[in-house]
């Protein structure tokens, strides 16, 4: 289970919206300079994100505003995600260029180049049919895990 800490902003009735601070690991990570995650912690200047969580273990009663809480999503959860949003735009897009090599035989380059284009846009349309597909997945959000001691 990947967890953050965070700080509920906003309580509704079937889920929270929590305040998380984006935790950099880079110091103990082997990519170090390749990752997009430092980058993306240095533009933003450390500035918060907001999250919706479900409720989880914890009773809608016990959740006010300004407490902490430990928000949790399932490890299998995040890397179904990185396949789909990785694996299918890339594989669709070596598809379109083989597939239009195989058809068209003078300036294969151009074509497959164009072929290519056409199955990196097959496979964004896909991953975006598949987010709007889950969009009420309650499985691809976070849930709350615990709350902290020193919250009220």
């Amino acid at each position: 289970m990947l967890t953050e800490t965070g700080r509920i902003i906003a309580v509704e009735a079937e889920s929270v919206w929590v305040e998380t601070m984006r935790q950099s690991t880079c110091g103990a990570c082997v990519a170090r300079g390749g990752c997009g995650h430092k980058l993306l912690d240095r533009m933003s200047k450390g500035q918060h994100g907001a999250i919706r969580a479900l409720y989880g273990s914890i009773e809608p009663d016990d959740c006010a505003l300004n407490d902490q809480v430990l928000i949790g999503i399932p490890e299998d959860v995040v890397v179904r995600a990185s396949v789909i949003v990785y694996l299918v735009p890339l594989f669709s897009m070596l598809a379109g260029a083989i597939t239009v090599v195989n058809l068209v035989q003078i300036n294969q380059d151009l074509w497959a180049v164009l072929g290519a284009l056409t199955g990196l846009g097959i496979g964004l349309g896909a991953v975006r049919w598949h987010a709007w597909h889950h969009s009420g997945d309650e499985s691809f959000l976070p849930a709350l895990i615990t709350k902290s001691p020193s919250s009220n």
